[in-house]
């Protein structure tokens, strides 16, 4: 009886071990902090603020379509900018598009991005690299 005992503990313990989940990697704690915390429009290196719009120092351009999508933010002055394009935004989650970032800002490096769509608001679309744990907030056409 006690052999048939600790047999069952032992399968019950290794059933409890094996279903916990798996520990979150570190690209999927920075995108959900990206979903969950980046609120702006701009760009974010995961939930930190890298360039972000504010009304009272920035101008925004867009340019909006279902086949040509055109965002930018950029100073008054026009010293500092980030320029988002790509041949349309997406509208379903977790849908992917290949984004065009072009800055002058140190911290943002300009090239071609694989995005994906992680969140849509109202007004607001949450694109997201996984590789470089890199996302955008822009404004939806």
């Amino acid at each position: 009886m006690k052999k048939i005992l600790s047999i069952a503990l032992v399968v019950l313990s290794l059933l409890f071990v094996t279903s916990c989940e798996k520990p979150l990697s570190a690209e999927e704690i920075a995108r959900g902090e990206f979903s969950d915390k980046a609120t702006q429009y701009g760009v974010y290196n995961s939930s930190k603020a890298i360039f972000v719009f504010n009304v009272n120092e920035h101008q925004v351009a867009k340019s909006g379509s279902a086949t040509n999508y055109l965002y930018r933010i950029q100073t008054d002055n026009q010293n500092k900018f980030v320029s988002v394009k790509c041949s349309s935004l997406p509208s379903v989650v977790d849908s992917s598009v290949d984004v065009i970032v072009d800055s002058n800002i140190s911290e943002i490096t300009p090239k071609t991005y694989s995005m994906k769509l992680i969140k849509v608001g109202t007004t607001k679309a949450w694109l997201w690299n996984e590789t470089a744990m890199f996302g955008i907030i822009v404004e939806r056409p």
